[in-house]
């Protein structure tokens, strides 16, 4: 048994793992292979999308004869920020502004088959609206290879140490090289600068592809670009026709979007060996525009999924991310991170209504209707690879639209779990004979065994606000601090 002892203050703060961001930021970009977690902003799959990868303001989608660089401008709700880190938050997000530059292989292969080449130990998972049960273990590449995507002429693309893209054209003994012609859409007209690079802008960023390089019999031969009529080209006039032959350009871009990352961390947990992290990310969506001329500007309302991220501490080596929620806002405030031996805990807010969860049966507390505007959920997943063992709202048990936030987690040595949060609605679940709410907004408190099963919860706090509690435990007693 524990006591309980509840201290209350004035003021509040939790610890945010924002220090984490470089480290993500400073991985090296990697091809995500698509196997259905990928959507347009009309939330519709996207197949011939075979591999992607995410960067600040940009995220690059590789289809068997088409790249588009898709540039990212958030636009994010105006107000007064007490801390003025939240205005550029995922969750303050009003709406992102896509503009798209499109290159596409003039008379590829159109049914040209990908290859992905140099698998990395890192993979991701994704538990959304679309997929609730789960698209797990998806594999990242460093290197994919277009086979004959014209004929006898291979297209492998892959990043440099810098996270530059690179994109050889391998051509095969005896192979046309003058097949190979550019066409990029979406943007102004393109342009060969003073330094012979090609320019290609729009309205949110620069592409910049540097004079390509022709390597044959061992030796690099310098080229530079044409443009002709509608399409670019490469001068192939220095090279044997009928010898192999690699064309090697490199690819830089730079953004004027502005802003802040998309992700944004909130919590870490370690268990001397790993360290595991929960943010919160703008939702990853392919943009919708007409195939045959129209606008590549878009806008589509964002929202926010929870992140889960697991580091190798003694390697500082990303191992996985976890994409997790519904087509709401589910990171509105602050994600707390917990474990034990064998499973991680997650707990946050959301405002979304078709927020995944699972039923692991038995006496499992479960609760799968979001009854409130925004309610708080429960998550507990495998350490080792992130699967979902158990996932619930824990909100009121009537549709009242109104609001209950869960705040802190602890785990006693994996034998129960303490979860306290604050509310405004009288009918949460108590039960073991729990006291009801007090007025206002309502701290409270639960405590569930291992297997889930809810032992008890109660209401605390006074007749006024209180809000924003944190939990740890201590001697057989329960300490909660907060907010009144």
């Amino acid at each position: 048994t524990f006591a309980l002892i509840v201290l209350f203050i004035f003021t509040s703060n939790f610890i945010r793992a924002s220090q984490t961001d470089e480290a993500v930021a400073k991985r090296n970009l990697i091809f995500v292979e698509n196997k259905g977690q990928l959507l347009s902003t009309d939330l519709k799959p996207v197949p011939f999308v075979k591999y992607y990868s995410k960067t600040k303001n940009l995220n690059l989608y590789f289809a068997n004869n088409e790249i588009y660089y898709v540039f990212e401008k958030p636009i994010y709700k105006k107000g007064d920020f007490q801390n003025p880190e939240d205005e550029f938050s995922p969750s303050n997000i009003e709406k992102i502004e896509t503009n798209t530059i499109k290159l596409k292989l003039i008379g590829a292969n159109p049914n040209a088959i990908i290859e992905a080449n140099e698998k990395t130990q890192y993979f991701e998972n994704f538990y959304l609206s679309h997929c609730p049960n789960g698209i797990l273990n998806v594999n990242t590449f460093k290197k994919i290879i277009v086979k004959d995507v014209y004929k006898g002429i291979d297209w492998i693309l892959y990043y440099d140490k810098e996270n530059n893209l690179k994109y050889d054209f391998y051509v095969h003994e005896n192979a046309d090289p003058h097949q190979i012609k550019i066409e990029y859409s979406g943007q102004e007209k393109p342009f060969i600068d003073n330094e012979g690079n090609l320019i290609i802008k729009n309205s949110f960023g620069e592409i910049k592809e540097v004079p390509p390089v022709l390597f044959q019999n061992n030796q690099k031969v310098d080229s530079k670009w044409l443009i002709k009529d509608n399409y670019i080209s490469i001068d192939l006039s220095s090279i044997n026709n009928n010898l192999p032959l690699t064309i090697d350009p490199q690819v830089f871009w730079s953004t004027y979007a502005g802003g802040s990352s998309f992700d944004r961390m909130y919590s870490v947990y370690s268990d001397n060996n790993n360290v595991f992290i929960a943010g919160g990310t703008s939702n990853n969506y392919f943009p919708t525009f007409p195939i045959d001329g129209g606008s590549y500007i878009q806008s589509y309302v964002g929202s926010t999924d929870i992140l889960i991220l697991k580091f190798d501490a003694l390697n500082e080596q990303l191992l996985y991310t976890t994409y997790y929620g519904g087509t709401g806002d589910d990171v509105q405030d602050k994600i707390i991170i917990k474990g034990d031996n064998n499973f991680i805990y997650v707990v946050g807010i959301t405002g979304s209504d078709n927020f995944p969860t699972v039923n692991p049966g038995g006496t499992t507390f479960y609760q799968d209707v979001s009854n409130g505007w925004n309610n708080g959920y429960l998550l507990r997943f495998a350490k080792t690879n992130c699967q979902l063992i158990w996932a619930t709202y824990f909100t009121e048990t009537l549709n009242n639209s109104n609001n209950t936030y869960i705040s802190d987690i602890v785990i006693n040595e994996g034998n129960y779990i303490y979860c306290t949060g604050y509310t405004n609605s009288p009918n949460l679940p108590i039960v073991g004979g729990g006291d009801g709410p007090q007025g206002g907004d309502d701290c409270f408190l639960a405590k569930f065994d291992y297997s889930g099963t809810l032992v008890w919860s109660t209401y605390v706090g006074g007749n006024k606000n209180d809000n924003n509690p944190s939990i740890a435990l201590f001697n057989n007693a329960i300490y909660l601090i907060g907010a009144t």
